[in-house]
């Protein structure tokens, strides 16, 4: 999470973890649409979102490795730094 791997470990954790993930999810959407009563996405949910969650980790690193992946994630910068206030913000305005 702290970004001190090597551009091919994030890029294999990528790929991983999106082919995992979207495959758990596809599965899972799959058998939900099927209506199965039993079935195997209720366990397979939560892998499912944190290896999508590790690709987008991933992702985010691969881009801040590049010059044009640092500008196109430049206007998040400020967001970063007040994470804490916007979330205080946003639970206010949502509550409200």
């Amino acid at each position: 999470i702290q970004g001190r791997r090597s551009r091919r470990f994030y890029t294999i954790a990528l790929a991983c973890g999106y082919a995992l993930g979207f495959a758990l999810r596809g599965f899972g959407a799959y058998e939900e649409l099927a209506a199965i009563e039993y079935s195997l996405s209720d366990f397979t949910y939560d892998l499912g979102r944190l290896a999508v969650t590790f690709g987008h980790i991933s992702l985010v690193h691969l881009l801040l490795g590049s010059s044009a992946g640092q500008r196109l994630l430049r206007p998040f910068e400020a967001a970063g730094r007040t994470a804490l206030s916007i979330y205080i913000a946003q639970t206010v305005i949502m509550l409200w």
